[in-house]
């Protein structure tokens, strides 16, 4: 019982240390809460937890395609064109019952931005294009289709139970909340207990020798920026449920929030590195800097700066572990790995 026992605490210590960023997370917590007091209350709470979650859920998107040696400029716009396509579909079969119309609308959401994912994947998997550039195009046809469906203006949902997705709490934790933990533990296991997992970080350790050791880098690929964009979608909705309209701006600019988020969490910009857990900790850090500086009184005007340095030292330290200037080059399509026959991988 008591090397049971030892095994038990050993291990948990082993945990711990690698996740160094919790320590990191109690220290923003206590200090956020001794500057103000209010920060404690439900309402703060609440709001915070709401907006990890949908940063959180575009972060595991944008995780798994840096893990593979790309990134994803699109899960922004992405999560924007979610909350649009539900509010259009909800307008268009408003004659159904309500509980079919939001299934049927949040099914069509998703449906819809899980092919423009694959549409990304497709482009940098088939026809060559740097992850940096193809998703960037991405985001613009996010953008584009979303401003099309509702002309760029901010719609309410036309099903009133849509909000119940941010509002409903079980406790004091909001149900979407519970929702990401239960996400990021599916990512965490298939990507440590399953092929398609550790095809993801074998591509974007080396993808020349994944290809000689028979992975699909293709198929792989296209399934990468396919559940990228799924779980922006979902992060989309959050938020789209949170404020109660769909609005092409919503997540404006939430694709480098994500990608900080992640760099913070240790996931190395170079491919091949990283955990789901820890990344989920670069979210919490990540969000609970930026609300640290409101109670802090620091200037609006001057958070994209605070944010923009954070960026900035999360990726040097990333890039700074090995690899980050041969990434670059393979991220803007500078370079190409090239196997003996001259093909490009």
């Amino acid at each position: 019982m008591n090397i049971s026992l030892d095994g038990a605490v050993n291990g948990s210590l082993k945990a711990l240390g690698k996740r160094k960023l919790i320590y990191v997370v109690i220290a923003l917590f206590i200090i956020s809460a001794l500057i103000d007091r209010s920060y404690l209350n439900s309402f703060n709470l609440n709001s915070l937890l709401t907006d990890i979650t949908i940063i959180g859920l575009l972060a595991l998107g944008e995780m798994l395609a840096i893990l593979s040696g790309g990134i994803d400029l699109s899960v922004g716009n992405t999560a924007s064109a979610a909350s649009v396509f539900v509010a259009f579909m909800m307008i268009q079969l408003e004659g159904l019952p309500p509980w079919m119309n939001l299934i049927l609308s949040v099914l069509f959401a998703l449906v819809f931005c899980m092919a423009l994912g694959a549409f990304n994947g497709f482009s940098i998997a088939v026809l060559g294009i740097p992850p940096m550039i193809a998703t960037l195009g991405g985001m613009w046809i996010s953008k584009g289709l979303a401003y099309y469906f509702l002309d760029g203006m901010a719609t309410p949902f036309k099903v009133s139970g849509f909000s119940a997705l941010a509002r409903t709490k079980i406790g004091f934790l909001p149900i979407s909340f519970l929702i990401l933990l239960a996400i990021a533990g599916l990512v965490y296991y298939v990507l440590t207990h399953k092929r398609i997992g550790r095809a993801v970080y074998a591509i974007g350790g080396d993808r020349y020798s994944a290809q000689l050791s028979g992975i699909n880098i293709t198929r792989t690929t296209i399934l990468i920026y396919t559940a990228s964009a799924l779980l922006a979608a979902l992060g989309g909705l959050v938020l789209g449920s949170y404020t109660g309209t769909g609005y092409v701006k919503g997540a404006n600019g939430y694709e480098l929030w994500a990608i900080a988020a992640v760099a913070i969490g240790g996931v190395s910009m170079s491919g091949g590195t990283g955990d789901t857990w820890n990344a989920m900790l670069g979210v919490f850090v990540f969000r609970m800097i930026k609300k640290l500086m409101v109670y802090a009184n620091l200037s609006d005007r001057l958070e994209g700066l605070y944010i923009g340095i954070l960026l900035l030292i999360a990726l040097a330290i990333s890039t700074s572990q090995g690899g980050g200037l041969k990434q670059l080059k393979f991220l803007t399509g500078m370079h190409k790995h090239r196997s003996p026959s001259g093909n490009s991988v």
